[in-house]
């Protein structure tokens, strides 16, 4: 979006284009060839190094055991637990319906939205907000604080703020979303004065944040500690409560 954006923009400094366009489909192709080719260079040192990868599901049996999807066995003195986050579901009506995604379906989604309705103004959001505005596509978000980026520095809210309105963001603050209808219609209600509001889109995208991925492993086999959000408790070396 910013090699499309600055060649659309760049009269000021004296570079001009014209019929400058842009082939979703392809943005999303190259997206993914990157993607691969980072997977394969990681992989490729992997191999390098000696590094064995299985792929199968993992779940913790004993506290130095590991027993695998596909019926091995695996035995270790320490054991690291990385795997990572998924992105958070909203417990909302209509999260079902076509058109609904959250963060991983939005980037492999092949057709460019008309209107993009964001429900969550943190930093994902307002990242897939910017690559959207950038391209020249309508887009909304929905927030329930009073302000974007949650606890980021005043000073760089207002700022970013600021952008994105005169970028012709909608911002809807101090919303909270009570469901999504089947017309991909959000409807909200003002967390301060208690009015109803509602906004349609093509594509909802559902950025809610993001959640600990450390279900199913087998964590409480072996009693490791997490957090009320499901995150594994360490301390300030990466350190679990269960030694290896």
């Amino acid at each position: 979006s910013d090699i499309y954006y600055r060649a659309k923009t760049g009269a000021d400094a004296g570079i001009y284009a014209e019929k400058i366009s842009y082939d979703y489909k392809k943005i999303i192709e190259h997206k993914n060839k990157v993607s691969r080719q980072l997977s394969n260079g990681v992989a490729f040192l992997e191999k390098n190094h000696g590094v064995d990868v299985i792929k199968a599901h993992a779940v913790m049996k004993e506290q130095h055991v590991v027993s695998l999807s596909d019926g091995k066995t695996i035995k270790a003195d320490s054991i690291v637990i990385a795997t990572g986050s998924l992105p958070a579901q909203l417990p909302l009506p209509g999260m079902d319906q076509k058109g609904v995604m959250d963060s991983t379906g939005l980037l492999n989604l092949e057709k460019c939205p008309n209107h993009i309705v964001i429900i969550g103004g943190g930093v994902i959001g307002i990242e897939f907000a910017t690559f959207f505005w950038k391209i020249g596509i309508k887009v909304t978000v929905v927030e329930m604080l009073d302000h974007i980026l949650g606890p980021f520095d005043k000073d760089i809210i207002a700022i970013e703020e600021a952008k994105l309105k005169s970028s012709g963001v909608e911002l809807i603050l101090c919303a909270r979303v009570d469901s999504i209808d089947s017309t991909l219609c959000v409807h909200y209600t003002n967390v301060k004065d208690g009015s109803h509001g509602s906004v349609q889109g093509d594509v909802i995208l559902t950025a809610g944040g993001r959640k600990a991925n450390s279900s199913e492993l087998g964590l409480e086999n072996i009693g490791v500690i997490l957090d009320k959000k499901g995150f594994v408790e360490t301390d300030g070396l990466c350190r679990t409560n269960i030694p290896g």
